[in-house]
């Protein structure tokens, strides 16, 4: 009995140590930092709530906040399937200037203006923020390999608790919300998929 439980053990260590290279393949393989060099600028919010603050009291409480590691793919996905020699090999390009826009925002249960939201948890609260490249990219796909390039930010996360009371100090209503904030540490990485 001893021996059969022996041998199904190994066959099932040898098994998993067959699979594991495959399923690793198919996994994004991130390398190469290609630039940090980049401008974020916030782009102004418009408060899309009517009611007038100046009606209500607002208590924030359990301010929390959190980061938030955000992608976008900023060149289209290109592959190298043909071109084994590496002077021969294509080329990602991302040009200089050209901005990405990472959209911000706002959660919560019951209309609040966004300017409440800004003065009592983030001046960047719900804003959305664009990252500008500084430099031009060029990147040379490796044979066998799909790659992008994305632009990275890292951004706040806020979660937060508010009590809402009329002028007479009566709470008329109590929720949990939260919104996203500044944004930093932007750049461009290069994401390979092995083909």
């Amino acid at each position: 009995m001893k021996r059969k439980m022996m041998s199904l053990a190994l066959a099932l260590v040898m098994c998993l140590t067959l699979c594991v290279p495959a399923l690793a393949a198919e996994s994004a393989e991130r390398i190469e930092h290609l630039s940090t060099n980049s401008i974020i600028t916030y782009i102004p919010s418009i408060s899309p709530r009517a009611n007038d603050p100046t009606h209500y009291t607002y208590i924030f409480t359990n301010v929390r906040c959190t980061t938030q590691h955000i992608e976008k793919v900023v060149a289209r996905p290109a592959s190298n399937a043909n071109y084994p020699s590496e002077g021969t090999w294509p080329h990602l390009t991302y040009s200089k200037g050209v901005s990405t826009t990472f959209s911000g925002s706002i959660s919560a249960q019951i209309t609040i203006p966004s300017n409440v939201i800004q003065a009592n948890v983030s001046v960047n609260a719900g804003k959305s923020a664009s990252v500008t490249n500084t430099e031009s990219i060029d990147y040379a796909i490796p044979y066998r390999y799909k790659a992008s390039i994305v632009c990275y930010v890292n951004r706040q996360y806020y979660t937060f608790h508010c009590v809402v009371q009329n002028l007479a100090g009566i709470t008329i209503s109590e929720f949990d919300g939260n919104c996203t904030g500044g944004v930093y540490n932007s750049g461009y990485d290069v994401s390979l998929v092995r083909i």
